[in-house]
């Protein structure tokens, strides 16, 4: 019988039992089935020796018959990864058909990408099946890929599911940077202090360049206003960037106040507008393959249903609950390119870009 192991009252404490709350209590009145509490409480036998000796070599013979297909170190990633979790592979599967981002979380996602089987692993699990082998001998990793190659294309829908939970930010950080470069550029448009202050250049530097090739210009490239410092007077002891500044003082003084009028200019000249294009390209290119992949994944295939106990299509939501995001995300992207060409011509009128 197991023990309750209380803290008894009584012995040489029994005169203060007497005199005691306990005192009223008679447990010879109560109603206990002391059968059935010894068939709850009653301590379990413990095996024989003959009968733990056969448990083991059990579970030895199941260790020992446990198909390893995969090379070790894989399959020890995927290990590490999958103790992680606490959802079965059946529950993984069911959500990545379902799209059930509550269980695919943008963390777990990328871990499953890390981990998913490649076309010559499924192709190894396939030849196995294919040659009669059983799938629940297979070890920890390889069943787990048995589970992710009944699903068509699995590799792809984990792609797609990163690009989906990915796109808002991407999007958004894109449009920060070219907001802000629209920003800069109508200042710079806008801007009294600026115009003004290129007209005085223009006028001083076809005065200092009358009777050359470089004279009568009508304007001159952004480029050329690293050079300011480079031109010396006489005596070598001011440039012209200096006496711009001495001349809007006395002559001109919007120019001297031009700096509040670009506030914008120096946090855009931080944005690679280029490496901004890039990404553009790249959400181009994703939202174009979306679509492909999406047709390719609703074509049913025959060969995962080597490892479906059930047919996997007919509770495959996956491409009923993404392409809404493939509509949203196409109609978005279009907008976009349409602004980054608008910002591109705005380069090429200020002939900072040659187009």
């Amino acid at each position: 019988m197991r023990r309750f192991h209380w803290e008894k009252i009584g012995g040489s404490c029994k005169q203060a039992a007497a005199t005691s709350f306990w005192s009223k209590i008679d447990e010879f009145n109560v109603d206990i089935d002391y059968e059935a509490l010894e068939t709850l409480f009653g301590a379990k036998k413990s095996k024989s020796a003959r009968e733990a000796k056969k448990a083991l070599k059990t579970e030895e013979a199941s260790i020992q018959t446990e198909v390893k297909l995969l090379d070790s170190r894989r399959a020890y990633n995927v290990n590490i990864v999958l103790a992680r979790q606490r959802y079965t592979h059946e529950d993984i599967k069911a959500a990545i058909l379902s799209v059930d981002e509550s269980v695919l979380t943008p963390e777990r996602v990328l871990q499953l990408k890390n981990i998913s089987p490649t076309e010559e692993e499924i192709d190894v699990l396939k030849a196995y099946a294919d040659s009669g082998g059983k799938l629940h001998q297979l070890g920890s990793a390889e069943r787990f890929f048995a589970v992710m190659a009944s699903i068509p294309r699995v590799s792809s829908r984990l792609d797609i599911l990163a690009f989906k939970q990915g796109y808002a930010t991407n999007l958004e950080g894109i449009h920060v940077s070219i907001g802000t470069v629209r920003k800069a550029i109508q200042q710079i448009q806008n801007s009294a202090g600026l115009n003004e202050a290129f007209g005085v250049l223009l006028a001083i530097g076809n005065f200092m360049n009358s009777g050359t090739a470089k004279g009568k210009a009508r304007g001159f490239s952004i480029g050329s206003l690293e050079r300011l410092s480079l031109a010396k007077t006489n005596d070598n002891k001011m440039n012209l960037l200096e006496y711009l500044v001495r001349f809007a003082d006395g002559h001109a003084p919007k120019i001297l106040q031009m700096y509040k009028e670009l506030d914008t200019v120096k946090q855009a000249g931080r944005v690679e507008f280029s490496k901004v294009g890039g990404m553009v390209q790249t959400i181009v290119q994703r939202v174009a393959t979306l679509k492909t992949e999406l047709a390719l994944i609703a074509k049913p295939n025959k060969m995962f249903q080597i490892f479906n106990r059930v047919k996997t299509f007919k509770r495959d939501q996956f491409v009923v609950k993404v392409t809404p995001f493939y509509e949203m995300a196409k109609k978005k992207t279009d907008e976009l390119e349409q602004v980054v060409r608008g910002l591109v011509s705005l380069f090429s009128f200020f002939n900072i870009l040659r187009i």
